[in-house]
């Protein structure tokens, strides 16, 4: 398996979250770290990817979907097979956990890996909600839907594409291309906002791009120029941009404590902040410069884990490590709330994802 298939936080309304909200659920067989407790939020997901708390103090949530049963045009031709449907989804989630439909009927795809393309990310620019979009190009079935960054109509829930992404890779090529783990539209993972404009990471070829509103492409840096192929999947910011790595895949899968934290400056300088991490797929700061770090796997080195096996540490700003929550399973992202506890999406993106998809509220006292 390849990182192809997974490449795979917002205050106001602070009155719905301090309000009694319904009786939380259990969570999974999920270990917390002490001063912990986990609940379940939000339940019925289809393979949900990242989200990111809203302007009306909700939580918005990109879903890849199911893919379909149609097959590519016979004159698409790629490394591997892709069938299509129109199964991705934006869902809108409320205080209490209920779920609501802001955008439906989206490009999706499955592979021959049962790895789901679609809907991979949410961000805001003000009022105006943005997506990142991953689940089409000829090969996925949906010739005319490249990956890009899109805007979603308000009003009508329909989307539009702001900066189509494939082009933009096909036509900026980075200094190393791994050609086992390539294809042509990349494999877009993680899209946060910075100010007015957008901010996202090509794990396929380690290219770190800012997109404008007006969908003008430009590269901030160049990852694989400095440290080959690494694999960059997860984003954040504080100040600098922070971003992390599954790093290279081995004939056994990830090397566990083979992931780096990077750190990039807005002028795009960039160099190692920390090593020792395992398949990164999110990271989140909290309200005291705390950066939580979600891993899908730190033991086996299996590809991005068996189930159970995906965890959430706090670095502190010692540099010590603090294990929050262990026993995940198939986590795709974080993100803080504005109460205050860390959100997670689980069984984000497995064979028994449909349906099954869930978001996670971890309450951490100290």
């Amino acid at each position: 398996m390849r990182s192809r298939r997974i490449v795979t936080t917002a205050l106001l309304v602070l009155m719905l979250w301090t309000a009694p909200l319904l009786a939380p659920h259990p969570a999974p067989a999920v270990s917390a770290g002490p001063g912990v407790t986990v609940t379940t939020f939000a339940t019925g997901l289809n393979n949900p990817h990242g989200m990111k708390f809203g302007p009306d103090g909700l939580l918005y949530v990109a879903e890849a979907g199911t893919g379909g049963t149609t097959p590519p045009p016979t004159d698409c031709t790629g490394p591997f097979s892709y069938f299509s449907g129109f199964t991705s989804r934006i869902s809108r989630i409320d205080a209490a956990g209920n779920r609501t439909t802001v955008s439906d009927g989206l490009p999706s795809a499955v592979d021959n890996f049962d790895g789901y393309w679609g809907v991979f990310d949410v961000a805001f620019v003000g009022q105006q909600l943005y997506a990142l979009f991953d689940g089409g190009s000829c090969v996925r079935g949906h010739p005319d839907f490249p990956p890009s960054v899109i805007r979603i109509d308000g009003q009508t829930g329909q989307p539009s594409i702001v900066a189509d992404l494939m082009a933009y890779t096909v036509s900026h090529p980075t200094a190393v291309i791994e050609p086992d783990d390539y294809e042509p539209g990349g494999s877009w993972w993680n899209l946060i906002a910075v100010g007015d404009e957008l901010y996202t990471v090509n794990p396929n070829v380690g290219d770190f791009v800012r997109v404008s509103q007006n969908g003008d492409i430009e590269r901030v840096v160049d990852l694989s120029a400095q440290y080959g192929h690494n694999v960059p999947t997860a984003l954040t910011y504080k100040g600098n941009f922070y971003i992390a790595n599954l790093t290279a895949f081995f004939a056994t899968g990830l090397e566990p404590g083979s992931s780096n934290l990077f750190k990039i400056t807005p002028s795009g300088n960039s160099k190692i902040a920390r090593t020792g991490l395992s398949a990164v797929l999110g990271l989140a700061y909290d309200n005291r410069d705390r950066l939580y770090v979600l891993q899908a796997s730190t033991t086996t080195g299996s590809f991005l884990g068996d189930p159970g096996e995906g965890g959430i540490v706090r670095v502190e700003p010692s540099g010590a490590i603090t294990p929050i929550v262990n026993g995940l399973d198939y986590p795709a992202s974080i993100t803080f709330g504005p109460d205050g506890d860390l959100y997670v999406t689980n069984n984000g993106f497995s064979l028994v994802s449909n349906e099954n998809g869930s978001i996670l509220r971890i309450r951490i006292r100290k």
